[in-house]
């Protein structure tokens, strides 16, 4: 059988990496490899803005956003439906279950920001502006191989402990 979520959370409005008020809510099914999200959400500018949604996940300390879709914000307000494979996630190395949330960037026809909204469903605390959509695949990459290296580089007639875990 596959794996079924559905739920509901409140998008907040966040401003200088604080959460401010409620500006709406996501509908959130997931089923067979698909995510279907209905979006209501409000925001205060009037003129009409192109939104960006993202899906996010925890990094380390940044918010590493995956766009799944876009959408139009007229008249302060935005109701759309966003329906992303899972395959949008495999290709970064993610999957469904390790979203951490919406991300949802308004920017008006000049591309100034026009509001930034989100909601959080791990529980994790978020700061907004920790926020990127930089790829880590081949920072992790290069972590993981600096890692691998010796901390401690022994010569003839040294005792060497390898402190590396990996084999």
């Amino acid at each position: 059988m596959s794996e079924y979520r559905h739920f509901i959370a409140y998008m907040y409005e966040y401003e200088d990496g604080k959460k401010t008020k409620n500006a709406g809510f996501v509908k959130v099914n997931m089923r067979n490899g698909i995510c279907r999200m209905q979006l209501k959400i409000r925001g205060g500018r009037k003129e009409p803005m192109e939104c960006r949604i993202y899906g996010f996940f925890h990094e380390r300390e940044w918010l590493y956003g995956i766009l799944m879709g876009r959408s139009v914000m007229r008249g302060g307000s935005c109701e759309c439906t966003v329906t992303t494979s899972e395959n949008v996630f495999q290709e970064q190395g993610y999957s469904f279950t390790q979203i951490s949330g919406v991300w949802i960037q308004a920017e008006t026809e000049e591309k100034q920001p026009g509001g930034l909204f989100l909601t959080v469903w791990d529980e994790r605390p978020v700061d907004s502006r920790k926020l990127t959509t930089e790829h880590f695949t081949e920072k992790k990459k290069d972590e993981t191989e600096s890692e691998a290296e010796p901390l401690i580089h022994a010569t003839s007639g040294d005792i060497f402990i390898n402190l590396n875990t990996t084999s």
